[in-house]
């Protein structure tokens, strides 16, 4: 009788023994297709960032308008651009055109349109006369907005025509 009994406690134990590898066999499994799960889900998080960045990157209006304004004017005056901005709140850029470009545009004569980016379907300009609207010392004194814009015009000739200084430039 004790006999069987400590026979069917080994044999107890030898079944837990198989059951416990069985158990082993089956988590390993589970933990390589776990692993192999984390490594697709890296895989697709990087997916997904990549994919992301291209979601926040709005077209620039430098790129697109005033870098290639600025060509199509240097091949029309033959004379070398320069970009400078977007500054302030309205992201007025302005375009310097000179004769020589290892010179500051402050040590030589230039001519110049100063941009903003595009309010449906115009781009403004500064004309070069101001008004009164903004008090000294104003957020819209201090980012231009007393400067008189006017609708930038689609043609080259007519952009030539309304740069700003020295227009022997052009000579």
């Amino acid at each position: 009788m004790l006999d069987k009994m400590i026979s069917q406690y080994y044999m107890k134990i030898e079944e837990q023994k198989q059951l416990q590898e069985r158990i082993e066999f089956e988590a390993e499994k589970i933990k390589k297709k776990i692993t192999m799960r984390k490594k697709q889900v890296e895989r697709l998080e990087k997916k997904k960032d990549k994919v992301m960045c291209n979601y926040y990157k709005f077209p620039s209006w430098v790129e697109l308008i005033v870098e290639p304004l600025m060509e199509q004017l240097e091949k029309a005056t033959g004379l070398k651009g320069e970009i400078y901005g977007p500054f302030g709140l309205n992201s007025r850029t302005s375009i310097y055109l000179t004769k020589n470009p290892e010179l500051s545009i402050t040590e030589q004569t230039s001519l110049k349109v100063t941009i903003e980016p595009p309010h449906g379907t115009h781009v403004k300009y500064e004309t070069g006369k101001t008004k009164s609207k903004y008090q000294r010392g104003s957020i819209g004194k201090l980012n231009g907005r007393n400067k008189v814009l006017a609708d930038l015009p689609n043609r080259l000739e007519e952009i030539i025509e309304i740069l700003h200084g020295d227009k022997t430039l052009l000579d």
